[in-house]
C-alpha cells in the first residue's frame, strides 16, 4: 500500500511507522481506519515487545502513542 501512494519502503519497523503515518495523512477516513487497525496498531504491539525484551525506557512513549492509535478514529488536520 506504501508503494502505490509513492512512499518508500525503507528500513526497519520503526521506520515504517513514519511511513505509515504519512500514508494515513493520504487515506480516505474509512481506509486510513482499516489500514490503523490491520498495520499500526499490530507494528506497535511487535516494538512494544521487542523494546520490552530490552529494557528499554523508549516502551513509554510506544505506549502514549499506540493508546492514541486505539483510542481515537483518525483525525484529519484542518486544511
Amino acid at each position: 500500500m506504501l508503494a502505490e501512494h509513492h512512499i518508500d519502503e525503507v528500513g526497519c519497523l520503526p521506520d515504517h511507522l513514519i511511513h505509515a503515518l504519512h500514508l494515513l495523512e493520504l487515506l480516505p477516513d474509512d481506509e486510513a481506519a482499516d489500514f490503523m487497525a490491520a498495520c499500526v496498531q499490530p507494528a506497535c504491539a511487535t516494538l512494544r515487545t521487542n523494546l520490552e525484551k530490552l529494557h528499554s525506557p523508549y516502551i513509554f512513549p510506544l505506549d502514549a502513542f499506540a493508546s492514541i492509535c486505539t483510542a481515537t478514529p483518525v483525525a484529519r488536520a484542518a486544511s
